[in-house]
């Protein structure tokens, strides 16, 4: 009788096993997932702030040219 209970536990803990390993693996897949798309989200901010200097360069330049046109339009009124 003895013999029973352990081989079915033994059953029982090899079916657990079995059931639980899916989970397990889908637990790690969900922790490396998470992983990479924080590392993009930070890849995406670091983007976002260089094109958000970028485009204040940009305004900087073109006040840079508007200011230009207007010398060149005096310069060649005299």
């Amino acid at each position: 009788m003895p013999d029973n209970i352990i081989i079915a536990a033994l059953g029982f803990i090899g079916a657990l096993f079995v059931v639980l390993k899916p989970f397990l693996d889908l637990n790690t897949n969900i922790a490396e997932l998470k992983t990479s798309i924080d590392n993009f989200k930070a890849s995406v901010d670091k983007l976002d702030s260089r094109i958000t200097k970028h485009g204040e360069e940009i305004d900087k330049l073109k006040e840079t040219v508007a200011e230009h046109g207007v010398r060149i339009e005096n310069l060649e009124k005299k």
